[in-house]
């Protein structure tokens, strides 16, 4: 099972892996409600925690540009300090700013004005509920012409938990480790880091 929650007011995220094989509830008619822990769920990890003890600088996160300068914002491009002239215009701050490689870092997880890591990194999971991302399995009897070719050729495909937080990402974790695996910005949100 997989809960996603945040800490108030220091905003922090929590996105938490439970082992929930030997929960204590009885059927009955009537509904129960439960402290998953008084239910015997066992904590397996919190990412928030796991993302913590990684540094800033090891991050994966993207977000989308317009390459072609037609409007349609269909490249990826890594969200890193070497990307400050692309990014440049997309984060608001004005052109040639010096401010966009500072907002870079703390947006990674780096607080230039403490010369150290934040110490955070996951935004708060709010109205975001977690995801599991399976490979495909449907019947492709009912999916239609070439689901089946897709399901073969996507077979191995891992899992991974995905949740948006309001650090204006939307994370990728393994769903054992509950490591991040990468991060996607989308390009609208740029202007409001």
């Amino acid at each position: 099972l997989y809960s996603a929650s945040f800490e108030f007011p220091k905003w922090r995220g929590h996105l938490r892996s439970w082992d929930v094989t030997h929960l204590d509830l009885a059927y009955t008619k009537n509904s129960e409600i439960k402290d998953i822990k008084t239910a015997d769920a066992v904590l397996l990890q919190d990412a928030g925690v796991v993302l913590n003890s990684k540094s800033w600088s090891a991050r994966r996160i993207f977000t989308a540009y317009d390459a072609g300068g037609d409007l349609v914002y269909n490249d990826r491009i890594p969200f890193t300090v070497s990307e400050s002239a692309t990014l440049d215009d997309d984060l608001g701050l004005g052109e040639n700013s010096p401010e966009v490689p500072p907002l870079i870092r703390f947006v990674l997880g780096y607080n230039d004005l403490s010369s150290q890591e934040r110490p955070w990194k996951l935004g708060d999971i709010n109205h975001s509920s977690p995801q599991s991302l399976l490979p495909p399995n449907e019947n492709p009897v009912l999916m239609g012409g070439g689901y089946e070719a897709f399901m073969n050729a996507n077979a191995n495909r891992p899992k991974v938990i995905l949740v948006g937080a309001n650090d204006g990402m939307l994370h990728c974790f393994d769903p054992v480790t509950m490591e991040e695996l990468w991060g996607f910005i989308p390009n609208n949100l740029l202007p409001k880091l």
